[in-house]
């Protein structure tokens, strides 16, 4: 697998997968995938209705998930060449797919504290658009 493989396989499971804290209107500790959904709504109202508080809203979860998603993106760019530069090809295929078998499995279990949500405060992969 070539480096920039594992950048983007780590890259993509990582901005639906993994937990990062952030605020939109309340704490929450949700995927990148999830603060790029809030903006993207907030964003929409904002563009509706207009208003300061909706404009805030959107422009800070906007800006928290372009962060995040540099900062992954930087975090998988990283990790890719020190696997690339320092290990064995067939072995670092077989430690991308267990580092995303990882994140995956981690996903399925209720790790995400969601506030906003419609439904439960807690929620795994399938339930952080509810």
């Amino acid at each position: 697998m070539s480096a920039r493989a594992i950048r983007w396989c780590l890259w993509l499971v990582s901005l639906a997968t993994l937990p990062l804290p952030y605020f939109a209107l309340a704490r929450e500790s949700a995927p990148a995938l999830r603060a790029s959904f809030l903006a993207g709504l907030f964003s929409a109202i904002w563009l509706a209705e207009g208003g300061g508080q909706a404009g805030l809203a959107a422009g800070m979860a906007a800006a928290q998930a372009l962060g995040w998603l540099l900062a992954l993106f930087l975090a998988a760019w990283l990790i890719a060449r020190v696997l690339a530069a320092r290990v064995d090809p067939r072995l670092r295929t077989r430690i991308v797919v267990l580092l995303c078998a990882g994140m995956i499995a981690a996903a399925a279990r209720p790790i995400y504290d969601t506030p906003l949500s419609s439904s439960r405060p807690r929620a795994n992969w399938t339930g952080i658009f509810d």
